[in-house]
């Protein structure tokens, strides 16, 4: 019997994810950063035994990962996509409010998306602050052609990138001193 295709997205970023978490550690290996994984929350429902419990998403998640090093605190989101465009619609509204909350209320908090072109294996780090104002037209309607980002404007927003996973950590620390 063969099982119905899902129709969530829900996990489309996953293996993107995990090859961020590796980095995640070798950062933390070699004394570079504290990596923390935020999982959205979870309400249980019930116990399946054993220490198994039955549990269902309870609210939208925060970004992926929040990662400190050298005085500067980074809110992290990894998305993956394989077309030439990236919709802006993947960056979630909760999401988003929570890049406007580390940056408007620490003293070197930033938001930054980690982004992947599954096709080309070529990854970015574009920060909040450089993508705000695009998602937010976007959000509000955009005229045709700017709810998403063609790779060439992914890169130009970005502050790194290459091909594979990209040791984001030395470029964002630099950007967080530029921006004070």
């Amino acid at each position: 019997m063969r099982r119905a295709a899902s129709k969530t997205h829900a996990n489309r970023g996953q293996s993107w994810e995990l090859v961020v978490e590796m980095l995640h550690n070798l950062y933390e290996q070699r004394g570079r950063a504290v990596c923390i994984r935020l999982p959205p929350p979870m309400r249980i429902l019930g116990s399946a035994g054993k220490g198994v419990f039955r549990a269902v998403f309870a609210s939208n998640g925060p970004p992926d990962w929040l990662v400190m090093a050298d005085g500067s605190t980074f809110l992290l989101e990894c998305k993956s996509h394989k077309a030439d465009r990236w919709p802006l619609s993947q960056l979630h509204e909760h999401q988003a409010a929570r890049f406007v909350d580390i940056e408007e209320r620490t003293e070197h908090g930033h938001g930054l998306l980690l982004l992947q072109h599954g096709a080309s294996g070529t990854s970015w780090l574009i920060p909040w602050v450089l993508l705000a104002p695009r998602w937010s037209e976007a959000k509000e309607g955009a005229a045709r052609g700017r709810a998403s980002l063609t790779l060439e404007e992914i890169e130009a927003m970005a502050i790194c990138g290459g091909r594979g996973v990209v040791d984001y950590l030395g470029p964002a620390l630099e950007w967080a001193g530029r921006m004070g």
